[in-house]
């Protein structure tokens, strides 16, 4: 556990570990299960990430994953009802703040690139 968050204290890691369970908790059970667990260690574990501030960001992408798969799951699963509208706005947030929060994560691990796009290029004839 602790090579898959980049070191760090014990305590670092319980907190941690604390965070993915009361994520993890967010769903219609109301209980943390081993494979919701496992599913965001192992995304924890993709983003390799090689510190500790890496890894509370990792820690944060995999909780904002578990999060809105939980409450798309819920909007599934009851239906059309009046509040559907309001979870899927809610989910479509959730969404939102996950790819910020990889795409921050992204951008601490590897730096920014900027890329410039050439969509078209048209040769013009001088006379």
């Amino acid at each position: 556990m602790r090579s898959s968050l980049g070191g760090g204290s014990d305590a670092f890691v319980n907190t941690m570990l604390n965070q993915l369970i009361d994520a993890a908790a967010i769903n219609r059970d109301h209980v943390a299960t081993s494979e919701s667990l496992s599913a965001a260690l192992e995304l924890i574990r993709g983003l390799a990430p090689s510190n500790t501030a890496e890894a509370a960001l990792a820690v944060h992408v995999a909780q904002l994953h578990m999060v809105a798969a939980a409450l798309n799951g819920r909007i599934l699963l009851y239906g059309s009802t009046r509040a559907t509208r309001d979870q899927a706005n809610a989910a479509a947030r959730l969404e939102r703040a996950f790819l910020a929060a990889f795409q921050t994560y992204h951008r601490i691990r590897y730096g920014t690139r900027h890329v410039v796009q050439i969509e078209r290029i048209t040769k013009m004839q001088q006379s």
